[in-house]
Parts: structure tokens; C-alpha cells; sequence
């Protein structure tokens, strides 16, 4: 069996922290503007549309994030570690795939309770997995 090196493996992880805020950085154009629209209860002046298909991009493309991060080799040294990483990973993943089924395009609304505890459960989970990230980077 080949050893994984821990280079490799902090590249793979660094790569996978650049795909989640690039992202991220993609549905914040559409994040801004929902806050606010639920904020005012007024979604007139948004496309829910657009705004849930480009979550649910997103939220896919972190669901292909997980897959890699469970099927890609560690360093026995960091499994542990790596355990958790994937398991704050999940929780993020869940937590994006709740804002996504928060908004209604049937009635035009977005459940305020489930896209807000979406929003905390994302920021408390990410916090997690950049933390273990880190410990694993610094040695």
C-alpha cells in the first residue's frame, strides 16, 4: 500500500477549502439580495427562481466536495482529524441543502425559521471544518 504523503494530502484540502469559497462567493450575489427580501417579506424584486437553482448548484457542487473528501486518502497520522473534517462537512452540505428546500416557489416565500437556523447551522459547521483544517496544516 502506497503512503500518503501529507503534502498531497493538505493540497487536496487546500483545494477543496478554494472549490467551497468560490462557491460561495457565486451565490452571494443572490444571498444579499434574499436576506434582504426576507427581511422586507417582499420577494418582488427577486427571481426565487434563479435564486434556488443557483443554491442548489452550488449545494451540488459541495455534495461532489464531500464524496471527494470521504474517498480521499489521509495520512494515518490526521485520520482522526479527518473524521471530523468530514463530519462538519456533512453537517454544512445538510445545512445548504436546507436554505435550497426553504424557498417555496409554489407560494413565492421562503420558510424564515428553516432558512435562518440554515444560516447558523452553515456558519457553526464551516467554523468546525476550517478549524480541524487548520490543525491538520500546522502539524
Amino acid at each position: 500500500m502506497r503512503v500518503v504523503r501529507l503534502a498531497d494530502y493538505a493540497r487536496n484540502i487546500s483545494n477543496l477549502i478554494a472549490s467551497t469559497n468560490d462557491t460561495g462567493s457565486k451565490m452571494g450575489k443572490h444571498f444579499t439580495p434574499l436576506k434582504k427580501a426576507i427581511s422586507n417579506q417582499n420577494f418582488e424584486s427577486i427571481d426565487l427562481k434563479s435564486t434556488k437553482n443557483e443554491f442548489q448548484n452550488g449545494t451540488d457542487v459541495y455534495k461532489k466536495n464531500l464524496k471527494h473528501l470521504q474517498t480521499m486518502r489521509v495520512p494515518a497520522r490526521v485520520l482522526g482529524k479527518h473524521k471530523m473534517m468530514i463530519d462538519d462537512y456533512q453537517k454544512y452540505v445538510s445545512a445548504c441543502q436546507q436554505m435550497v428546500d426553504s424557498i417555496n416557489l409554489d407560494d413565492s416565500k421562503v420558510d424564515q425559521k428553516l432558512f435562518n437556523q440554515s444560516e447558523k447551522d452553515q456558519d457553526r459547521s464551516i467554523v468546525d471544518f476550517v478549524k480541524y483544517a487548520q490543525k491538520i496544516m500546522m502539524g
